[in-house]
């Protein structure tokens, strides 16, 4: 019997590997709801296409801000009226009083502040104080007119007027040179070139003026009011 076991084959297993299931088909992404569109502001809407420097005498009053403590210069262009001053809104460069310094400034602008008045600000890139009295006037705009006010990188509007040279000096220098070109026999804010030279006459720093002042022009060329 053991030698009759030993040639006996042994029976091989058959193992039936189970088919893989399917894979389940991948249920197609919801759509996105589109996001609304958000309600254009009454005053000042973009123009269609490339804006190209260009002036439009409107009545929206724009109020545009280099914003600073020592060198706080702003430019009130409305209609064919162009305002441009530097004042000091406190002794001290350090002074972090923001609530007394926007009530200084907002007391400058009393009788502009009409309204559909729009304030621009010049964005602080920096964090320090004048990130914060920058953050400081848009909170008292908004409680004084209701509105938000516009701040714009400053990088925007020097790429706009093509006076961004990487640097600060420099750029400072070609603000005031560009103010001098757009305001020449023949230019586009050919109406304001007697109050800048008037400017020129009685301030050797006019980097400030020129930057408060190409900002307000670069809102009314971008914006026309509705």
């Amino acid at each position: 019997m053991k030698s009759k076991r030993k040639h006996l084959k042994k029976s091989k297993k058959i193992v039936v590997k189970p088919k893989p299931k399917p894979k389940p088909k991948s249920k197609p992404k919801p759509k996105s709801k589109p996001k609304p569109k958000s309600k254009s502001k009454p005053t000042l809407q973009r123009t269609e296409g490339t804006p190209t420097p260009h002036f439009t005498p409107t009545d929206t009053c724009i109020i545009s801000v280099d914003v600073g403590v020592t060198n706080f210069s702003y430019a009130i262009l409305r209609g064919s009226s162009l305002i441009l001053e530097k004042r000091r809104v406190c002794d001290f460069k350090g002074s972090k009083d923001y609530v007394a310094m926007t009530e200084t400034v907002l007391s400058w602008w009393e009788k502009h502040l009409i309204p559909g008045a729009v304030l621009i600000l010049e964005r602080q890139m920096k964090q320090g104080i004048m990130r914060m009295f920058q953050v400081a006037l848009e909170v008292a705009w908004f409680h004084r007119m209701g509105s938000r006010a516009r701040v714009v990188s400053p990088i925007t509007v020097k790429r706009f007027w093509g006076t961004s040279t990487g640097n600060y000096k420099k750029n400072k220098i070609a603000a005031v040179t560009k103010m001098d070109d757009i305001t020449g026999a023949g230019a586009p804010y050919e109406i304001f070139a007697g109050m800048w030279s008037a400017l020129r006459l009685y301030h050797t720093k006019m980097d400030d003026f020129a930057d408060a002042a190409l900002q307000a022009f670069w809102a009314n060329s971008v914006h026309g009011a509705s």
